[in-house]
């Protein structure tokens, strides 16, 4: 999506996971685009054609919904678009378990798959757990994962929203 640009002369408004669904769906090899939310924000369709679709899309995927909360987009192994939005920052919905031992389980404690790299979603860290016993429930500690990488060498390294990641202090030195 990142090489296809994207244009609309409509000057009509619409649900902003509308017109996030309507810009994915010229994606190249997309077959589909689900939405499972309402953005409760309208605005405009009109687009120059200055921007790829992935530009487009990213743009109105950090302005997010009514809730302040991201718009985040899967895609499915069968190439469909599946638009939601980004999960409360609570306790409840963290999806993984994450310790500091490099293990990672899901919320019902099977472990992950952490080579997948799991990103954008909720999740708890064990130095919370540890220091606050049964307080967590009053007083949760999620991180979003905004992204991740993987290496045999160093395990899951997931990078949580707001965080500098290692590849960015690298380029502050490397230019």
């Amino acid at each position: 999506m990142n090489w296809k640009y994207y244009a609309n002369t409509n000057t009509t408004t619409a649900d902003i996971t509308t017109i996030l669904a309507e810009i994915i769906a010229n994606g190249a090899f997309i077959t589909g685009v689900t939405s499972n939310v309402i953005g409760g924000i309208n605005c405009g369709r009109y687009r120059d054609g200055s921007l790829s679709i992935m530009d487009e899309a990213l743009k109105l995927m950090e302005n997010g919904t009514n809730n302040y909360r991201r718009l985040l987009v899967d895609i499915s192994p069968e190439r469909n678009a599946i638009i939601y939005e980004e999960p409360p920052n609570d306790a409840y919905y963290a999806e993984l378990l994450i310790f500091s031992d490099g293990t990672v389980l899901d919320r019902f404690g099977n472990k992950k798959a952490i080579y997948k790299c799991p990103t954008g979603l909720a999740v708890l860290d064990d130095i919370y757990l540890l220091s606050t016993g049964n307080a967590i429930v009053n007083d949760p500690r999620v991180i979003f994962i905004e992204e991740a990488e993987y290496s045999v060498n160093n395990g899951y390294l997931p990078i949580a929203r707001g965080s500098i990641s290692p590849w960015d202090i690298i380029e502050r030195f490397t230019g």
